[in-house]
């Protein structure tokens, strides 16, 4: 399995990893990471954050596009990340934090969030 280095996956990933389901190809470059599937030295690959990951690692180079018929992507993510906005508290942002808090709740009950995940998240190839 081609990793980024230093990625954590979570517990259940850890422990496959463990258990000897796996064994892992740490490197620093999602380009090197393709190069060897191609070349058969690893037999899968994890790339994200979304499908757009997926996009520009092979965007970004010639030899991966001409073999973009040879890849295919699991169309459910691995794991999703939680994200978290931090703020320094000199910054005095309560009145900001505030109105982010509401906004990002109103974007989640509302469908926007769901819809945006859904079209980074879509796989076409």
């Amino acid at each position: 399995m081609g990793l980024g280095r230093g990625s954590h996956y979570g517990s259940k990933f850890d422990e496959a990893l463990k258990a000897g389901v796996f064994e892992i190809s740490e490197d620093d470059s999602s380009i090197d990471r393709f190069e060897k599937l191609l070349a058969d030295r690893i037999d899968a690959l994890i790339i994200g954050p979304s499908k757009l990951g997926f996009d520009a690692v092979i965007n970004s180079s010639q030899s991966l596009s001409q073999n973009l018929d040879q890849f295919v992507i699991l169309p459910t993510p691995l794991k999703r990340d939680p994200n978290y906005l931090g703020v320094a508290q000199s910054l005095n942002k309560r009145d900001f934090l505030s109105k982010f808090n509401i906004a990002s709740h109103e974007t989640k009950l509302d469908g926007t969030i769901k819809k945006i995940v859904e079209k980074y998240s879509t796989v076409n190839h």
